[in-house]
């Protein structure tokens, strides 16, 4: 960059790349990608890396890997005699535009999830944007918001008088796939006093989808002093209907300074799961409480923005601020954080406000109240708030969102008291393409008998109890832990009050674990040390036998699984690979140590646990950064002898799994060990040019990044998990 220049403020902790330098041949599929915008359940996009509109997921459970080809902001300006300079604010070289597009290095993107900024450096004057949705914690109403605000920064610091317009091309965006939206016809719109003004894009047609019909977008500006907003309703004049335009235009005198704002908004109020084209069960979006459900409501939701953003933007920094101006963090901490929140927003996400048709009533009629939400575990693995997974990131939902965290908690007690007749925890709530919240357990884990969902339930509802202390969500979600509870005790099959592994029965499926496993065996030691205390607040019995149970299991645990000569505990008492270590296995002492329960097993042995998971499964792992320490997480197994496991699972690096045991360690002690384990996750997300997988975090990659799964996309649940490791090294919330 060169002069020094008038932008807006951006945080040291931002991402930041060259607007326009995408790398090439990388193991994400997609790395033009950014911030992703559109509130919690009303479908999302991002703004990207060559200042492009895409990747999508507008609709619910759905991905579209596309970017607007006649959709961009330019700039216009005039600065004294100087001839006029405009320019198309994107690097993408398949955008239509009549104007010059920018070339890389041009101007730099800078990215803090739920916020981001681009800085320009090709014009005379200080010109940038900022964009952001209104993703507020512990607010239900705008988080869901269907709208996305920009502003642009413009400052004279010539000695000349200039002009200035900041324009925004539209198009009608397609929905998804090949589903259909058409029938377009825009309409210009303004407000009652004459200060907002806008288009509207509606599509109606009879071949349109239930999801689609009547939907509409909205761009939209205000007028202010020395602002002046122009529109065109209809500005590809070969296709009415199809583009539209919205400016401001601006005079500034030398050392003038102004900020406008654009917003973009829609309105699809509709979510449908199963046959897009046939019967299936509809409901309404979560933001259709504040705007009703007669798809007419994108301009209201731009005039609401338009006059509220200010307030928003200070919300969400009031949020951010303790996190981003604590020295107690690294910055690379700060931007991983921040940055894998775009997956709660763009994760196929589905939050609701209500059952429109398919049935005539929500779930066995269950509190029928509450707002039903899911992200999904992939797209590639299509399943809605994966169980086994979304335990890694509970919390980030249980400290920002806690009504979606109870609502979540209370729908899969619902599944384990009613779906199932063993009374075990549902995997998922389901898939998009059946009937999610009313057919559970799509996955079948019921069937396989999976021995680690029932211990986290126990263990999450235990912690939302033991942060929010809210006895009437523990009075409704007593019977099913109690019936989950029962069901584990079942599958102790030798007396040793630990459950019995046989094999793909666990998160880590495609592995197998057998016999007493350290992984499914702590998690139900750490259950049970959950359950004596809810069972104490519920006055319940049953106390006495969970106490019983809880005496013999911890011993025996650490009695079958502990080696004196290795200093660590194996995987499992009876599989092919029992002397292994596993980086993941003390996954059960991470509640506990949340929520200041006793140790699932003791703590030195624990502690020389940890210590040899960072020597076997991180240090050797590619180092780019010549410290010693590998730089790519954690391996999840190793062999005694420190080779690698002839399983492709057992050889992958789970990042979400990787931030929660960073976690872990850094309670028991080893400070600088969970740095170094969890600077690895964040450089081979944000950093390492060859994987590239920011704001697409994959499930898991190889030693150095490679082979990422699930692909095409990458994103996937569980690398929120970052939050767990943030807030154990400082909680300011």
């Amino acid at each position: 960059m060169g002069r020094k220049r008038d932008y807006f403020e951006i945080p040291a902790c931002a991402w930041r790349r060259a607007l326009g330098d995408i790398p090439s041949g990388t193991a994400s599929s997609c790395p033009d990608r950014g911030v992703a915008l559109g509130g919690f359940g009303a479908g999302s996009f991002m703004y990207s890396i060559s200042g492009s509109f895409g990747p999508w997921s507008l609709k619910s459970g759905a991905y579209d890997q596309w970017w607007l080809d006649s959709s961009a902001f330019h700039f216009r300006e005039k600065v004294g005699s100087k001839e006029e300079n405009i320019r198309t604010l994107s690097t993408n070289p398949d955008i239509k535009s009549k104007w010059e597009k920018l070339k890389k290095g041009d101007a730099e993107y800078h990215a803090l999830q739920p916020k981001g900024w681009v800085t320009y450096d090709c014009f005379d004057l200080d010109v940038s944007q900022e964009f952001f949705s209104p993703i507020i914690p512990h607010n239900y109403r705008e988080t869901s918001y269907p709208v996305a605000v920009w502003q642009f920064k413009v400052s004279n610091r010539t000695k000349h008088s200039a002009e200035a317009t900041v324009v925004l091309t539209w198009q009608q965006p397609p929905f998804s796939g090949s589903l259909p939206r058409k029938g377009y016809s825009n309409n210009a719109v303004q407000s009652g006093d004459n200060s907002m003004f806008g288009v509207v894009m509606k599509a109606n047609h009879p071949d349109n989808i239930p999801e689609t019909q009547g939907s509409e977008w909205c761009i939209a500006a205000r007028s202010s002093e020395g602002a002046k907003v122009i529109r065109a309703a209809d500005w590809a004049k070969e296709a009415p209907g199809s583009e539209a335009m919205i400016a401001v235009e601006m005079s500034l005198e030398p050392g003038e300074s102004r900020t406008v704002p654009i917003v973009i908004a829609w309105d699809f109020p509709v979510v449908k799961f199963g046959d897009p084209y046939k019967t299936g069960t509809e409901w309404w979006r979560k933001y259709t409480e504040y705007f009703g459900r007669n798809s007419s409501g994108s301009f209201e939701i731009a005039k609401e923005a338009l006059l509220n953003y200010v307030e928003w933007e200070r919300q969400v920094d009031k949020w951010m601020a303790p996190v981003i101006n604590s020295d107690k963090y690294p910055e690379w901490l700060k931007t991983a954080a921040f940055n894998e929140l775009y997956y709660t927003q763009f994760g196929g996400t589905f939050y609701e406000s209500g059952l429109k048709s398919g049935h005539d009533r929500e779930y066995m009629g269950l509190h029928e109240d509450d707002h039903k939400f899911f992200v999904m575990e992939s797209i590639g693995y299509p399943y809605c708030e994966t169980f086994d997974v979304r335990h890694y990131c509970q919390v980030l939902t249980l400290k920002f969102w806690p009504q979606i965290e109870r609502d979540i908690l209370r729908c899969v007690a619902d599944g384990i008291t009613h779906f199932d007749a063993l009374h075990q925890t549902p995997h998922d709530f389901g898939v998009p393409t059946e009937d999610p919240f009313f057919k559970f357990d799509t996955y079948g884990t019921n069937k396989l008998h999976w021995k680690d969902l029932h211990a986290k339930f126990i263990q999450q509802v235990a912690r939302y109890y033991y942060v929010h202390e809210d006895r009437a969500f523990l009075d409704y979600c007593w019977p099913a832990v109690k019936m989950t509870y029962e069901y584990m005790r079942s599958q102790d099959t030798d007396g040793d009050c630990l459950p019995n592994n046989n094999g793909s029965d666990n998160t880590y499926d495609a592995w197998g674990l057998y016999g007493t496993s350290l992984l499914c065996g702590g998690l139900w030691v750490g259950a049970l040390e959950a359950m004596e205390k809810l069972a104490y607040v519920e006055k319940d019995d049953i106390i006495k036998e969970v106490i019983a149970t809880l005496d013999k299991a911890k011993p025996n645990l650490d009695k079958q699984l502990w080696s004196e000569q290795k200093q660590y505990y194996r995987i499992d008492t009876a599989g092919k690979h029992s002397d292994a270590i596993m980086a993941d296995g003390l996954n059960g002492q991470r509640y506990c140590e949340a929520m200041g329960l006793d140790d699932i097993l003791p703590r030195d042995r624990m502690v020389k646990y940890l210590k040899k998971v960072y020597e076997m499964c991180v240090v050797p792992l590619e180092d780019y950064n010549g410290d010693g320490v590998g730089d790519c997480g954690a391996m999840n197994s190793k062999n005694a002898d420190g080779t690698d496991i002839d399983i492709n699972m057992a050889r992958e690096i789970w990042p979400g799994s990787t931030y929660f045991l960073a976690a872990t360690m850094y309670r028991m002690g080893l400070k600088e060990e969970a740095l170094k384990t969890a600077y690895g996750c964040y450089y081979m997300v944000y950093g390492h040019e060859k994987s590239a997988y920011w704001f697409n975090t994959p499930e898991g990659w190889h030693n150095g990044g490679h082979t990422p799964r699930p692909s095409k996309p990458e994103q996937y649940q569980r690398a929120r998990a970052v939050w767990e490791f943030l807030l154990e090294i400082n909680d300011p919330f």
